[in-house]
């Protein structure tokens, strides 16, 4: 059922398969060009670029998958996947080297264990900038462009056939929907449950980016408001994984276990205190949608 404030009886709205055909252009030109400066320049900046339009173009390729049903959407959405699992160690590992220098001062005897992530990092580095370097956009590109020409065939007389903004509407909303329903099964207790919202609002918010331009409510205030929202989550899920590596360390004796003690208790009172923080701004988590009615399609 259609919530108040969306648009569904769109019935008589143009076309827009060339808003998407430009859209999908425009984000495999961003993706390509980010993914050579990260082939060239592998620095902290060029990863996170190239990660952030990775996810870009696999939101416009989960967007038009849903909008076409078509199978062609799934081989990018694979291989989109497991370039950004490429990054993860690496990404991760620069989180909580971070977090560590900004402790180290109240607690020396984390020097050891900050040691062993730069240590780490530098690993990470080296074989993560050679997979990066082995990727192949041939087979990406190939199936940009056979989407792109599946996008490009006139509509047939079926109203079912119509990319109309009505029905791109529907499948951002049956996104948001999905968000609303992992929120309504969040257990404060296991933080695994709150990392499942992240994952799916991560996908709404970068929807919502792909077609902005057509929802009047969707405005930089709005989207980075989106951002700061996802982000607090992220937060969550990097204590959760420093956690971990406290222990993984730990048990590799790489840090003393009086020491990891300690700080354990720390973290866990952190990660206690951006719970609360998530239930507190999650109580209003329906102002992200719906949005105000959309605005005429783009001609």
């Amino acid at each position: 059922m259609a919530r108040k404030g969306t648009a569904t009886r769109t019935a008589n709205s143009p076309d827009l398969r060339p808003y998407l055909i430009a859209s999908l252009e425009d984000g495999w030109r961003r993706f390509r060009k980010r993914l050579k400066r990260c082939q060239e320049d592998f620095s902290e900046k060029a990863v996170h670029e190239s990660r952030v339009e990775s996810r870009r173009l696999l939101s416009i390729f989960e967007l038009l998958g849903a909008l076409t049903v078509s199978r062609r959407s799934e081989p990018v959405r694979r291989n989109l996947k497991r370039y950004l699992d490429t990054f993860d160690e690496l990404r991760d590992t620069h989180v909580q080297l971070m977090f560590i220098a900004e402790r180290v001062v109240d607690f020396p005897e984390l020097r050891a264990f900050r040691d062993a992530l730069r240590k780490r990092e530098r690993r990470c580095i080296k074989r993560t900038a050679r997979e990066i370097r082995r990727t192949k956009m041939s087979a990406l590109r190939r199936s940009v462009q056979a989407m792109a020409r599946e996008l490009q065939r006139p509509p047939g007389a079926a109203r079912r056939t119509r990319l109309s903004l009505g029905r791109i509407v529907r499948v951002v909303e049956r996104a948001w929907a999905r968000v609303a329903a992992l929120h309504r099964r969040v257990d404060p207790a296991n933080t695994a449950s709150i990392h499942r919202v992240r994952i799916a609002f991560k996908q709404f918010r970068y929807m919502i980016e792909a077609v902005a331009p057509l929802l009047p409510g969707a405005n930089k205030r709005y989207l980075e408001r989106l951002r700061t929202f996802q982000s607090r989550m992220g937060d969550l899920q990097d204590a959760e994984v420093l956690l971990a590596t406290v222990e993984k360390f730990e048990s590799k004796r790489k840090i003393d276990a009086v020491v990891a003690d300690v700080f354990r208790k720390e973290l866990l009172r952190r990660r206690q205190r951006l719970i609360q923080a998530y239930l507190k701004r999650a109580a209003r988590l329906d102002r992200f949608w719906p949005l105000a009615r959309p605005k005429n399609p783009l001609p």
